[in-house]
């Protein structure tokens, strides 16, 4: 399935496009999980059906600490695999994100953009438009006022903080 896994010549590969994928989720977590690749940073996976577990399996990925750029457009990818990547601290150094011709709604677009990992690092996103009522919305379930005047950035800021005060607060009483 993955036969240029078994070249030597990998550990200086920095990019690796596989668009239309045939190996699924199970090649996904052969890729994520693989030490041959430790220099990786981009990694293109549009139009490979690796829905979310694939993406899942991205999230949870210890090997892929280099990646920069991760093109997910065109899979059936949904909140709930959205959802668990938003809260993975596994890929710090991800800093373009290409959703585009997913299935994912405002509230996926959320959590990734609250998200007290991956937001902090990600500068860029493909087909990742908040609006404003979601934002709100977000906003009140985790107990943060919105003002008036505040824009969608402000709002999602304010959520981190809240969330970050709260993880903290928790990590606290956990010690």
């Amino acid at each position: 399935m993955l036969y240029f896994l078994k070249s030597r010549h990998l550990r200086s590969l920095r990019g690796v496009m596989l668009s239309a994928f045939s190996g699924g989720v199970d090649g996904v977590r052969v890729l994520a999980h693989t030490s041959r690749l430790p220099s990786l940073q981009t990694l293109g996976l549009s139009c490979s059906n690796i829905g979310d577990e694939g993406i899942k399996e991205l999230a949870g990925s210890q090997s892929l600490t280099s990646l920069k750029t991760l093109d997910l457009q065109e899979n059936q990818i949904t909140d709930v695999g959205l959802f668990e990547f938003a809260n993975s601290d596994k890929l710090p150094a991800l800093k373009t994100l290409n959703l585009e011709e997913c299935r994912v709604s405002q509230r996926g677009y959320l959590a990734l953009a609250c998200s007290l990992t991956l937001s902090r690092s990600i500068t860029s996103f493909y087909q990742c438009e908040l609006n404003r009522k979601s934002a709100e919305e977000h906003a009140k379930k985790h107990g943060v006022e919105v003002r008036p005047g505040m824009s969608i950035p402000e709002i999602v800021s304010a959520i981190r903080a809240r969330r970050g005060a709260e993880h903290a607060k928790l990590m606290k009483t956990q010690s």
